[in-house]
């Protein structure tokens, strides 16, 4: 009997997930995330509940001559260096400080409502954001695909350090959050590149379709 292509594949990255102890603190907090029932959890799922099966396929060969389709000099070494020093520090920062105009630029309309629905839970309250980013790190592009409407996408993920806190907009006082909690937090991003937006000055057509957000543990 001779195993189809894909069964090898499938295969290969059962074992990949079971040997490699990175995916496999991925498997445990992405069934954490799944089974938490914090409302703010629950309503981001809907934006992650297809990229876990995204991973089972490698078809990211075929999405980068798609985006040299788009982008001629587009390279995933070039892509890679400029995810880690601008775009994941910019859309990062965009969340954590509740910028709605770069949150928008940044991120495709869905992706957008959906995680603006995560800070507005907050500004209703009359908060305001005091959050930052403290560092970024292990910054990967995990793999490709081609979406049924021969959309390319590129997976990526990346580990952050960073305060989550909220004050009183009129007082000050902080509201959510503590000053020296520090936590460590996971994101995986699904990103396209949209061909009339190239001459975009802060994005260069670069567009999160899919982002979530899920806190490892904290540092006091």
């Amino acid at each position: 009997m001779v195993l189809h292509e894909s069964s090898l594949k499938n295969a290969r990255w059962e074992e990949a997930k079971a040997n490699n102890p990175v995916l496999r603190k991925f498997a445990v907090w992405r069934q954490q995330y799944d089974e938490s029932e914090n409302e703010i959890v629950a309503s981001m799922r809907g934006v992650t509940s297809t990229i876990g099966s995204w991973f089972e396929e490698n078809e990211t060969a075929h999405v980068t001559r798609m985006m040299r389709d788009i982008d001629p000099t587009f390279t995933m070494e070039g892509f890679g260096r400029e995810l880690r020093e601008y775009i994941v520090p910019e859309i990062v920062d965009a969340y954590l400080s509740a910028d709605r105009d770069a949150l928008r630029a940044w991120c495709s309309e869905a992706t957008y409502n959906v995680l603006w629905a995560t800070l507005e839970v907050y500004l209703k309250q009359g908060l305001i954001s005091s959050s930052k980013v403290l560092d970024i790190r292990n910054v990967d592009i995990s793999s490709g695909k081609v979406l049924e409407n021969e959309q390319p996408v590129l997976v990526v993920q990346f580990v952050t350090q960073e305060v989550l806190l909220f004050r009183n907009a009129k007082t000050g006082e902080v509201a959510v959050g503590a000053e020296d909690k520090v936590e460590q937090c996971i994101y995986a991003a699904v990103f396209t590149r949209v061909p009339e937006d190239l001459g975009n000055e802060l994005t260069a057509g670069w567009k999160v379709v899919e982002m979530a957000r899920r806190s490892g543990k904290a540092y006091l």
